[in-house]
């Protein structure tokens, strides 16, 4: 998900880095000399899911268990996995590890795009990487930037989301069972309720219990730590980590908060108040689309209430940077150009901070990828973004992100997913939203209906039963069908299948 990621502030290609330097001359001088594949964020970059032990160097790649066994001899191994190090020795061979296949995948469509490893090089010191570069790939290192999750408590359920990472999904598939005929690999994530994600009450969790012995120890090299979730205001770690940076200052640490700010207006306050012992506090927030579309996309958004607490944070809050992340699924596309319209207003009104967005093409799960909509449809979309793009109050990597996007909308095949999966990704977009609309109460020909049409032509899947048993406002979900309603009956209950 888009809301758990490290993003550069420079997401684009071709443009001004410093002192006139374009993002491809950048590469030629500092990252081609050490290799071809090389990304300093395998080293420098860490994400770190504390609730189910598992850690990633960026958003791109699948995240990988962190082995208890390495944590009792090297504490830092909660960043520096053993499947770390390989990756690093492969890239310092001019080797392409297959999880950052998203890279090689968009400088493989045209030479001249840079993709998101230039990006996030770009984003460290250069005496940091020329270290690195030197250094043995199984040594242990600092991250630069870390970003962490305590846990995965979250009052939303969004669509590209999954129970491993919201309490709120996870609800929903103990609630209704699992999602079903789902054929791509993407179908997984909606096939468990994310109980691996809690594998250990929060005082006996050693993942945990690393972490909060690793932070004091994390000194001047750390220069940003972003919390991310879940939602990180609905945990009590967040705001034990809050009162620890109010008690032991770090100075010049950025202090990066991901947040969806759907929390409680008395939850937004309390965030205001703690910003004023925070010297550089960075906000993500993460929309793309406006209205009932936006709260289709987001289950359990309030776009009202979230335009609102976006505007109380900037403010009133003391808040250094502001940013909003966009992910581009295939719904998002449709009222993209309303939201950015917003993103504009907002410009115009707050300049300290400025509001800026940065543009995340989703990559997982597939089949929700812009790219499974009709080619006419994602090049007329792709139009009104190029216009957008030209607008003045744009910031440079603002515009060619969007253009970026407007290049992947138009040019590109398919969604990065197995050849083999190509026929069934359609497939599972009409199954899976079929599904969640039952679920939610929702209704996608109403929330888009441009794309109605199309919807209803994809290809026709058997309906999945959606069982429940209810008893005056109570719902309980059950997998076996034939146990279901032996439990209704002997309960005096009634059996319901839609």
């Amino acid at each position: 998900p888009t809301c758990h990621l490290f993003a550069t502030h420079a997401n684009s290609f071709n443009v001004s880095k410093r002192d006139g330097e374009t993002y491809s001359e950048y590469q030629k001088r500092v990252i081609d000399p050490i290799s071809p594949s090389f990304c300093a964020a395998k080293w420098l970059n860490s994400t770190i899911w504390l609730g189910s032990g598992t850690t990633a160097s960026c958003h791109l790649p699948p995240a990988h268990k962190i082995p208890l066994s390495e944590l009792k001899d090297n504490p830092t191994a909660i960043h520096n996995t053993t499947h770390k190090k390989i990756a690093r020795a492969q890239m310092l061979k001019g080797e392409k590890p297959k999880e950052c296949e998203y890279c090689w995948k968009i400088e493989a469509i045209d030479p001249n795009h840079m993709s998101d490893r230039t990006f996030k090089t770009s984003a460290f010191k250069e005496h940091d990487i020329a270290e690195i570069a030197k250094a043995s790939p199984l040594a242990n290192t600092i991250p630069r930037t870390l970003e962490i999750a305590f846990d995965r408590f979250c009052q939303f359920a969004c669509t590209y989301c999954n129970a491993s990472f919201s309490t709120k999904w996870a609800k929903d598939i103990q609630t209704h069972g699992v999602y079903k005929d789902l054929k791509t690999d993407g179908g997984g994530a909606y096939r468990h309720d994310g109980a691996w994600a809690d594998a250990f009450l929060e005082n006996e969790n050693p993942y945990l219990k690393s972490f909060w012995e690793w932070w004091p120890t994390l000194g001047h090299e750390l220069e940003e730590l972003r919390i991310t979730g879940g939602e990180p205001m609905m945990s009590s770690q967040f705001w034990r980590l809050l009162s620890s940076l109010k008690e032991n200052p770090k100075p010049g640490l950025r202090l990066a908060v991901n947040s969806n700010l759907g929390v409680s207006q008395e939850k937004i306050d309390r965030l205001i108040a703690e910003s004023s012992h925070i010297d550089h506090l960075h906000i993500y927030t993460s929309c793309e689309s406006v209205g009932a579309q936006a709260e289709y996309i987001r289950d359990g958004l309030n776009y009202a209430n979230f335009c609102r607490a976006v505007e109380s944070v900037l403010t009133l809050g003391r808040v250094e940077q502001f940013h909003i992340m966009l992910t581009v699924s295939a719904l998002a596309l449709d009222s993209m150009p309303e939201f950015l319209e917003q993103i504009i207003e907002w410009k115009r009104r707050f300049k300290n901070p400025t509001p800026y967005f940065m543009v995340n093409i989703l990559r997982f799960p597939s089949f929700m990828s812009p790219l499974v909509l009709p080619l006419e449809y994602r090049k007329d979309q792709a139009e009104k973004l190029k216009i957008l793009s030209a607008r003045p109050a744009l910031e440079e990597f603002e515009a060619s992100g969007l253009l970026r996007l407007v290049d992947y909308l138009t040019e590109s095949d398919s969604p990065h997913a197995k050849a083999s999966e190509a026929q069934n990704l359609k497939t599972d977009f009409k199954s899976f939203f079929a599904q969640y609309d039952l679920r939610r109460g929702k209704s996608f020909a109403q929330a888009f209906p441009d794309l109605a049409y199309w919807f209803e032509s994809l290809p026709i899947v058997t309906a999945p039963e959606f069982n429940r048993v209810e008893h005056g406002d109570s719902t309980v979900g059950w997998h076996d069908v034939e146990e279901l309603k032996k439990l209704a009956k002997a309960e005096g209950l009634s059996y319901v299948s839609v």
